[in-house]
């Protein structure tokens, strides 16, 4: 998958512009989200110009996730390709297509920290 500097800033922008909160049960934390990673796989899914945006909100959301967890000896995704991730993430939405992207992402990113990818 190749990316076009030009549509990576204007997807970011997107990103910027679409903000939303996830509400959870109390004593959970709350998770605020930006952009296409708060809504349904399906939409992900279901358009060509939704698999581009949430391509990048993914490799985003991903490399935040290892600079947060960077004090660890191992940064998760860094034996993988991104196309490898993206491709993960995919799945993970068709198999459930009615949880968050960011959902998926997490699902994605703790199997790659639990084989060491």
């Amino acid at each position: 998958m190749k990316l076009d500097i030009a549509r990576v800033f204007a997807a970011i922008a997107v990103l910027c512009l679409a903000g939303g909160s996830v509400a959870t049960a109390e004593g959970q934390t709350v998770v605020r989200t930006f952009g296409i990673g708060r809504e349904p796989c399906a939409s992900f899914l279901s358009a060509p110009q939704n698999l581009f945006q949430g391509s990048v909100w993914m490799l985003g959301y991903w490399t935040a996730l290892n600079v947060v967890g960077a004090k660890e000896s191992h940064m998760v995704g860094e034996h993988a390709q991104a196309e490898e991730i993206v491709a993960d993430v995919k799945k993970a939405c068709a198999a459930e297509p009615k949880t968050t992207l960011y959902g998926a992402i997490d699902h994605v990113y703790e199997r790659y920290q639990k084989e060491g990818k």
